[in-house]
């Protein structure tokens, strides 16, 4: 089994555990910091309309539709794209693996494609480029958050690796582990440079109580 397979396989395991995590409110990073940081991010853009890659259970879909955006999501764990349609919205199962030139044009052109904590694997070069190519539009973006390269959880090893998850920090009965690439400041921008994107930006986000650094935004552009 390669790296893409047991990312999504662990997830399909624990997509019944992570909607209740998210019904019951218990990352607490994401209510205080995250999830206000990465909406904010999107409508600070203005966008027509988005793609969420990696939505999950759907709340950043939701959220933008408040808003009066178009958002369409993808994911590749079938638990979770069906509890998103229930909620409702427009959700289609779609591993990253299948996002290819040829199947990817049934979702139309984008003004910004977001990773919300949702982008894991090293080489993803094949992937971004085929979004890019497919499915943005001209003068569009590529948005990401991920754990910032210096948060305190992390330790003080530093540099561009990968992070082993076994899901300690919840809170209910996770099963499984996996390993996501951590990339640093000029690993961004070293990627995003090679998918067509030179012009990249960066956002720190930090906690409002200890003032830690919680999360990482970056913006790619072709411009």
């Amino acid at each position: 089994m390669d790296a893409k397979d047991k990312i999504l396989n662990n997830w399909k395991e624990n997509g019944a555990a992570w909607i209740q995590t998210i019904q019951a409110n218990e990352i607490a990073s994401r209510p205080k910091v995250t999830n206000a940081a990465i909406l904010e991010a999107v409508l600070a853009l203005h966008p027509e309309r988005v793609l969420d890659l990696g939505c999950g259970e759907g709340w950043l879909c939701r959220a933008l539709q408040e808003n009066g955006i178009e958002a369409v999501g993808i994911d590749g764990v079938p638990e979770l794209i069906a509890y998103a349609n229930k909620k409702g919205g427009t959700f289609y199962e779609l591993p990253y693996r299948d996002c290819t030139p040829d199947r990817l044009p049934f979702l139309g052109t984008f003004d910004v494609l977001i990773f919300n904590y949702s982008l894991f694997e090293k080489e993803v070069t094949d992937l971004l480029v085929n979004l890019r190519t497919t499915c943005l539009r001209t003068g569009g973006k590529m948005l990401f958050q991920t754990v910032h390269p210096e948060h305190p959880a992390l330790g003080p090893e530093g540099g561009s690796r990968f992070i082993r998850e076994d899901w300690h920090m919840m809170q209910r009965d996770y099963s499984g582990t996996y390993s996501w690439y951590l990339r640093t400041r000029s690993d961004w921008e070293a990627t995003l440079a090679d998918v067509g994107l030179p012009s990249v930006s960066f956002r720190e986000t930090h906690d409002p109580e200890s003032g830690e650094v919680v999360s990482l935004i970056v913006t790619g552009s072709a411009i």
